[in-house]
């Protein structure tokens, strides 16, 4: 019967959070988890996460449990990471070993029998909780990295992938500007748009056969970015065209190099933008 070691697949994910290096296997299968911790637990402050994940082993811990249960994408991922061959042991090993079907949950701290895994998880990790914990060390924990600015410009028809990108960005220490979290009562939403779009860092054209083929508002907001970039000196990055799907380029955005919405093309779009918060600073 199949196990889950949560104490292996934890300190991937904290690793992977942590920007430090995994295996090819071990990241994608971290990546595809954490989009899906993102999008089923949005109450976790993934912002503060980023900077700080060795203090967010306890949500963690109860978000890939509950995933084992309900998520059978997401089972399949945990299980991959159990089976990691490069996987990391640390100092203070916990073997934490659950069957998938939920019948058995047992824990083996330093070769010794432990209690029950949600009661050892709660007391172990009480104090990593802690807001007042001092940050990880060499994680620059203290400094957002970037608070760049990013429009999110999409058809209404893509708006959960959209959802997930403006996720992975916020998690990513960035700040999208999605319209249905940003517009409030009483805006005059096109204004508002406008106005946007001229005062922040960056526009990324969310491309599907959705945006690309038909008449909408999101072609008004393209060419109002457009406006902005000839105001900006050659070679400055303004407008990143990403692919939710296989679609045509439009002509208008065919001279900016574009990318896919997956994992190397989100890790290509976050380095951009980090790029570009590093030149504003």
């Amino acid at each position: 019967m199949e196990t889950v070691d949560y104490n292996t697949v934890l300190n991937l994910l904290i690793r992977y959070w942590k920007n430090e290096t995994l295996d090819g296997p071990s990241h994608k299968s971290c990546w595809q988890l954490a989009r899906i911790i993102e999008g089923k637990f949005p109450d976790i402050d993934y912002a503060e996460l980023k900077r700080r994940p060795e203090n967010f082993r306890a949500p963690l811990a109860t978000a890939v449990e509950e995933l084992v249960k309900t998520d059978v994408e997401a089972r399949k991922l945990i299980q991959n990471l159990t089976d990691a061959p490069g996987r990391t042991d640390y100092t203070e090993r916990v073997g934490q070993h659950v069957n998938i079907d939920g019948n058995y949950n047992h824990i083996v701290l330093a070769g010794r029998d432990v209690v029950n895994f949600r009661e050892t998880r709660r007391t172990n990790y009480v104090n990593e909780e802690s807001p007042q914990e001092p940050p990880v060390a060499g994680n620059n924990s203290d400094v957002n990295p970037t608070e760049l600015r990013v429009f999110l410009c999409h058809s209404s028809a893509d708006k959960p992938r959209v959802r997930d990108l403006c996720r992975s960005l916020r998690s990513d220490g960035f700040s999208p500007w999605l319209d249905e979290e940003q517009l409030l009562p009483g805006h005059q939403w096109d204004l508002e748009i406008r106005r946007i779009i001229k005062s922040i860092d960056a526009f990324i054209v969310c491309l599907s056969k959705n945006s690309v083929d038909k008449r909408g508002y999101v072609q008004k907001e393209i060419m109002t970015a457009l406006d902005v970039a000839d105001e900006i000196p050659e070679g400055g990055i303004f407008i990143i065209p990403l692919k939710l799907e296989e679609c045509e380029i439009p002509d208008r955005l065919s001279k900016w190099h574009w990318e896919y919405f997956d994992e190397r093309g989100y890790g290509k779009l976050v380095r951009q933008l980090r790029q570009l918060a590093a030149k504003d600073r």
